[in-house]
């Protein structure tokens, strides 16, 4: 859905919530190719793009 969204030139926002705020979570919407998070957590988003940056995933 995400990719289908690009390609009309669509930006995809996320709206994290609760269960939904764990680094791991972050990690699997910026793989999904997510274009904006939402969040009251963004120290948690933004270790989660240091990681991917890294070259690890999910830890």
């Amino acid at each position: 859905m995400i990719r289908r969204c690009h390609d009309l030139g669509v930006k995809v926002f996320s709206d994290a919530m609760d269960e939904h705020e764990r680094i791991e979570d972050y990690q699997q919407a910026l793989d999904w190719g997510i274009d904006l998070i939402q969040t009251d957590c963004p120290l948690r988003v933004i270790r989660a793009v240091e990681l991917r940056d890294k070259g690890s995933k999910y830890q």
